[in-house]
This record gives structure tokens, sequence and C-alpha cells, in this order.
């Protein structure tokens, strides 16, 4: 679905915010905490670039903003990377992706939270944090709300939006089958 930079980069992007996503920055020293928003910032503003579902880890407009505005507000607060990163937002897919968060950010604020949600719950029942077994009635409503709003979110966000959180339905459902499958099959050994 993307290319190998774009995941990797999102698994970078993802596992930093998972230690640092504060807006506090607890714990770091006065003076590195200016620098620390600043990278969580970017770390966010890249993300949201790299992954177009809207929100992930907290990402919004203004970390967008962050990285792309005129002049680009990283190259003030870290110079030798904000430079690297505001020349490589106006090359390919970058300039494309600011283009497309961009022109979808206001459809996004309505359309992005549920999407999110199901997709983060998507993530819980193939993670095995949530089961089928004990939470039935969330597995079944992430359903719901995906054959309601898929056809909305897939209009109104930037391209590929849904196709994590699709992707996801799809191992889940090739999973259920699956289990269910191996069910009968073992029903049908215990008849004989």
């Amino acid at each position: 679905m993307s290319e190998p930079v774009t995941d990797n980069l999102l698994e970078a992007c993802r596992t930093f915010l998972a230690q640092f996503n504060t807006d506090t920055c607890g714990g770091v020293p006065s003076n590195f905490a200016q620098v620390c928003l600043c990278a969580i910032k970017l770390f966010r503003g890249l993300l949201a670039l790299a992954c177009p579902i809207p929100g992930i880890e907290g990402s919004c407009l203004e970390d967008v903003q962050f990285l792309a505005s005129t002049p680009p507000a990283v190259v003030t607060e870290i110079p030798k990377v904000g430079r690297l990163i505001a020349s490589k937002l106006k090359k390919a897919p970058w300039d494309t992706r600011v283009s497309e968060f961009l022109q979808t950010v206001g459809a996004a604020l309505t359309h992005g939270p549920p999407l999110l949600q199901a997709f983060l719950l998507s993530e819980d029942f193939l993670q095995g944090v949530k089961t089928l077994l004990d939470d039935a009635h969330e597995y079944f409503t992430m359903l719901g709300t995906a054959k309601q709003n898929l056809p909305t979110w897939i209009e109104n966000l930037r391209p590929l939006a849904t196709g994590y959180f699709q992707l996801n339905l799809i191992k889940l459902l090739t999973n259920d089958l699956n289990a269910l499958e191996d069910e009968e099959m073992s029903g049908e050994e215990s008849a004989f």
C-alpha cells in the first residue's frame, strides 16, 4: 500500500511519539524543553504527512504548519534538521502530501475522529488487546461504523486515508473466517 521508506518513517515517528508525546515534556530539564516540544511537533507533522489517517498519534494542522509554513518554523527552531526537512517537503511526493493535507483539513476535523477510533480499535483486535469473544459489541459496532461511513470517508478525506483501516478489516475478517473454518473442521473430526 505504501513504499518501505514511508512505512519505516511511520514506525519511527510512532515509536518516538509513544515515548515522548506530551505537550509538557515532564522530567526534561528546562533548557531542553523547547527542543523537546519542537521535536514532538516535528515527528507529529511528519506522521501526519506520511500517514493519511487524520489525527494519528495526536497530529494536527499546527504540526504540519510547523513543517510547511512559509517560512517553516522548524527551520527557525531546529535549523539543521529544519532546512533538510523543508527542502524535502518541496519535492515529490511530500509536496503533494502537504497540499492534500491542507485541502482536506476541514473534512478531517469532522470525519477523522471516527475513522481514527475505528482504526485504533481494529489495531487492538489484531494485536489481541481485544478479542471477539470478550469484546463482540465493540467489534460489531466497528464493522457497522465501517459499513456506514467508509464511502463518506473515502470521498472526503485524503487519498488512502482509509487504506490502513480497510487492510486491518480484511485481516480481521480473514482471521475470523479461518477460525470458523478451523472450528468447523474440529467439529467434523469429533463426529467421527
